[in-house]
């Protein structure tokens, strides 16, 4: 018979009516069919044709962009630039550049803030937007460039950018001037390390590196005539951010060749705090009077004020299973060990009112800094952006997948994919009456790389944060418990899943209605070679081996 199942899915309201829940599926079947199932009240679908959509928007520009490869640079006089760091001087004209160019990757935009390094002009990228999260991922981890998902079209007429959807930036010019614009100016990026304690008055630690990422221009840039030029938008919103007025000098580029990155010199770290959250200014909270964006001084302030993070409306599972302790071990990185009781616990995460809030963890059981926490192997989101906070400075291993969590009147459903793949699955039956509000804790532990000396990979570190969770607690009856993961030959097809093996589960937990908070990290201890740590959650190509040529998407 069937049983009452809760319809708060998508859009978080809820229905008297009752559904009929067919029995759980298993690991056995195939996607369309677990997809064909009546019992499926949840955003899945929903989420997996925005994702469709999301990934036909980007093919104009893969396809416009073959016949249109050259590019854009347009110059803005701007009146509210921020300090820069020495070596970087603004020069005797202070400028604003906005650049789309073609790369080995597909179209980009950038936005520079134009300076000079020792004499030298070079451009300082604030923001650069592309389509490919490849690239994207390269640029943050391993060149630490502020690169964010954007879609770029080329077109005979000119150039556009579009952000979530939307059209924020579009520039278009007449014809060439008998005149040279100059050289492009060579990025400079800054390499340095968060603090993952973000309540710290000094929001940078460790060793600050300037880098300089320079490649010859094929062709000279040609000046282009300003009289026919028509630029719309406001590049979601940096340009007021910045004061930018009229675009005072645009000039046409060529493809430019692969860049070559070359170390500068080292820095303080008191130098790149005006600049230091540059690469998460969107990501974070913020606050925006009259429609003004924030300054860098009001997001810090706005940051340190936060005690903690906040995700409200969820409903939180996981289930603890007991799996090969010798397995586990080449999961964590020492100095950390696995718990010799081999546990690993799987948690998933429904956003009740805002899908992208869904997510799925791995964890393993194990020693941490002299602390028993849980390392965070894996983690599977569906919506990426605003994602860069969590990896970069806390080191949580995102990269993109589903989870499914139900409930239904007297059991629970978890579930968990990637690429058409089914990593996990577990359900159960309720073994009483709920037991009210309930507060858990968790201390997570997790991986993150800080930035080499020139030459040399990068390090690692384990960082240490404090994850509360409180909700309606369901209790769940472990005689129905039920979960497994995909056999270890699925491995290479699963990563990090599928070296579990079989588990054997012995609890579980159902808080409905809650919220989640994390609060600040702490750095516990240092990781040399994090290679066979790190690969997992890049899909077996490290950031710093990715070609720049490559732009296939994550």
């Amino acid at each position: 018979m069937g049983v009452p199942a809760r319809a708060d899915c998508a859009g978080g309201s809820s229905s008297d009516s009752e559904y009929t829940i067919a029995p759980f599926p298993s690991l056995a079947e195939g996607p369309r069919q677990r997809a064909s199932r009546p019992w499926l009240l949840h955003n899945g679908p929903v989420l997996g044709r925005r994702e469709f959509l999301a990934s036909s928007a980007a093919m104009p520009s893969a396809l416009l962009s073959q016949s249109y490869s050259s590019g854009l640079r347009l110059a803005f006089e701007a009146s509210a630039l921020p300090a820069l760091p020495a070596p970087l001087d603004p020069g005797p004209r202070p400028s604003l550049v906005v650049e789309f160019r073609e790369s080995g990757t597909g179209p980009l935009c950038a936005l520079g803030l134009g300076a000079e390094i020792h004499g030298e002009p070079c451009l300082m990228p604030m923001a650069i937007w592309t389509a490919s999260a490849r690239w994207r991922r390269r640029a943050r981890e391993a060149l630490h460039l502020p690169a964010f998902l954007g879609n770029v079209t080329a077109s005979r007429s000119g150039w556009s950018l579009s952000l979530n959807g939307e059209a924020s930036f579009s520039a278009s010019f007449g014809g060439p001037l008998e005149e040279p614009a100059g050289l492009t100016p060579p990025w400079v990026a800054f390499r340095h390390a968060l603090s993952p304690d973000w309540t710290q008055d000094r929001l940078v630690v460790g060793e600050v590196q300037l880098w300089s990422q320079s490649a010859e221009d094929a062709v000279a840039p040609v000046a282009l005539a300003m009289a026919d030029a028509r630029v719309e938008g406001a590049l979601g919103g940096w340009l007021a951010r910045f004061g930018a007025g009229r675009p005072m000098a645009a000039a046409r580029t060529a493809v430019r060749p692969r860049p070559e990155a070359r170390f500068v010199e080292a820095l303080g770290q008191a130098a790149i705090e005006p600049l230091a959250l540059r690469n998460y200014s969107w990501a974070l909270p913020r606050s925006v009077r009259a429609g003004r964006p924030p300054t860098v001084a009001e997001e810090r302030e706005v940051l340190r004020s936060h005690s903690e993070m906040v995700l409200p409306d969820l409903l939180v599972g996981y289930v603890d299973c007991v799996a090969d302790p010798p397995g586990l071990q080449a999961l964590i990185p020492p100095p950390c060990t696995a718990h010799p009781s081999g546990t690993l616990r799987v948690l998933a995460i429904r956003g009740l009112r805002d899908p992208a809030l869904d997510e799925a963890w791995l964890f393993a059981r194990c020693d941490a800094g002299g602390r028993a926490a849980w390392y965070a192997v894996s983690h599977l989101a569906q919506a990426l952006a605003g994602s860069e906070f969590g990896r970069e400075v806390l080191g949580y291993p995102t990269k993109h997948g589903t989870a499914h969590i139900q409930i239904g009147g007297n059991r629970f459903l978890c579930s968990v994919q990637r690429q058409e793949s089914q990593l996990f699955e577990a359900y159960g039956s309720y073994g009483g009456f709920s037991t009210g509000t309930s507060l858990e804790e968790m201390l997570v532990a997790s991986l993150r790389p800080v930035p080499g000396r020139a030459g040399s990979p990068p390090g690692g570190e384990i960082v240490l944060q404090p994850w509360f969770f409180q909700g309606l607690r369901k209790p769940v009856s472990r005689q129905s418990l039920v979960a497994a993961f995909p056999p270890r030959a699925a491995a290479a097809a699963t990563g990090a899943w599928g070296l579990a093996g079989p588990v054997r589960p012995y609890y579980a937990s159902i808080l409905d209605g809650g919220a989640m908070q994390r609060l600040p990290g702490k750095v516990v201890a240092t990781v040399e070679q994090i290679g066979d740590y790190y690969r997992d959650r890049c899909d077996g190509t490290l950031p710093w081996e990715i070609p720049l040529a490559e732009g296939s998407s994550d």
